[in-house]
């Protein structure tokens, strides 16, 4: 894998709470994570065959992943996404018998 995808795409699992779990435990999330990892490399392939300095690999691979590609609002964009998933995990945990207890 070329160190533009695995540099990035380590950042992205870094920042996805439960991410490391998931991916050993749930086999629909590891494959989605593969195939999200496989088309970056060949997306950052196609572009470093045709000659895209690896600046302009680097904004495409965060544009992708973080939906920026200014790292800074990469970075932002991240942390919201990791506070939006960490609000939902912590509901998850919950679980539904906190809500049947709430409706009684």
């Amino acid at each position: 894998m070329s160190r533009v995808v695995a540099e990035q795409f380590q950042r992205y699992v870094d920042r996805m709470p439960g991410a490391r779990a998931a991916y050993v435990h749930d086999a629909t999330y590891a494959a989605q994570m593969k195939f999200i990892r496989r088309m970056l490399y060949t997306v950052d392939l196609a572009l470093e065959t045709e000659g895209v300095a690896e600046d302009v690999r680097q904004r495409v691979t965060r544009m992708v992943l973080f939906g920026s590609p200014d790292p800074d609002a990469a970075d932002d964009r991240a942390r919201e996404h990791e506070r939006l998933m960490t609000a939902v995990m912590a509901d998850v945990r919950k679980g539904p018998a906190s809500e049947e207890g709430a409706e009684r």
